[in-house]
């Protein structure tokens, strides 16, 4: 019977674990300007975020934030995203699945893009979707974003 117990034990433990949060010091710059300081839950992404879950305090309730509620958002020395309204370029780049020709189309999306390197001239982002990654430039005169496009046809 012992071993019956801590052999179900040892299968339920996972289930109640699932869940971890990972807050880390970061930042939320609301859309009127403001920086709130706090503590932002840390994941690691294979996408760009749509929203984060941010705490005031340590011991605070959490918050979310959507790309309607914040103009950026970063997590000190890790990671800073930025809101932006884009366009995306909907070109394939999976082998099995490319386009006969050049694929032109995109669509234009707010969506948050990751600050790769922000520079005195120039600041390089990154945005990447279950589609594929992509690479955004911009300067001084440029205010808004634009796509490095790569595309590859048959």
């Amino acid at each position: 019977m012992k071993f019956f117990l801590r052999l179900l034990l040892l299968f339920i433990f996972p289930f109640f674990s699932f869940a971890q949060s990972n807050f880390q010091p970061g930042y939320i710059v609301t859309p009127k300007g403001d920086t709130v300081i706090g503590f932002i839950d840390y994941k690691e992404r294979s996408v760009n975020p749509v929203k984060v879950v941010f705490k005031p305090h340590k011991y605070s309730l959490t918050q979310q934030y959507t790309i309607n509620d914040c103009t950026a958002f970063g997590i000190n020395h890790l990671e800073t995203y930025q809101r932006f309204v884009v366009a995306i370029s909907m070109s394939k780049e999976n082998n099995n699945n490319l386009s006969h020709g050049l694929d032109n189309s995109e669509r234009r999306d707010t969506v948050f893009l990751k600050v790769l390197q922000s520079g005195k001239n120039v600041v390089l982002y990154a945005y990447q979707d279950p589609l594929k990654k992509r690479f955004y430039i911009s300067d001084q005169h440029h205010k808004t974003p634009e796509e490095l496009k790569r595309n590859i046809y048959i």
